[in-house]
């Protein structure tokens, strides 16, 4: 079995206090991934190989706010949008090669049977609010 997997992920935040009253954070979030792999076995009918290709980018923008009504009193009100893009690639080849869009992602020899590599994509999107009451005791 053969695997490479590779991801990035990058964050930009911005926090504060304005006065004594409020506090806040906000942010935008971005996350990559990309992924090949690749398993040959052996059967009394030849060689077959799978390979799958799966990609994932996924995004974000967030923002918390904090009141804080009294020393031991604090109001939060916060929320987060996020979009995940995923692609799969894949495809079962006997001793072929399989290609997604013309391109060859499985080992060089003549085709001898397959079944047709696919491209599958679904994309995720969810708001998460939050809201919330802080209270210290002392």
């Amino acid at each position: 079995m053969n695997s490479k997997q590779s991801q990035f992920s990058q964050e930009l935040q911005a926090a504060g206090t304005i006065g004594d009253v409020f506090d806040y954070v906000a942010g935008l979030y971005y996350f990559h991934e990309s992924a090949t792999q690749k398993a040959e076995t052996q059967t009394l009918g030849g060689r077959t190989t799978l390979n799958y290709q799966p990609k994932t980018d996924a995004y974000a923008g967030y923002a918390q706010g904090t009141v804080h009504v009294t020393d031991a009193l604090s109001l939060i009100l916060a929320g987060r949008y996020t979009i995940e893009d995923k692609d799969l690639a894949g495809g079962i080849c006997a001793g072929a090669t399989c290609t997604v869009d013309n391109v060859p992602f499985l080992v060089p020899k003549p085709a001898t049977a397959t079944t047709p590599a696919t491209i599958t994509h679904i994309t995720f999107t969810k708001f998460t609010p939050k809201l919330g009451i802080d209270y210290k005791i002392t």
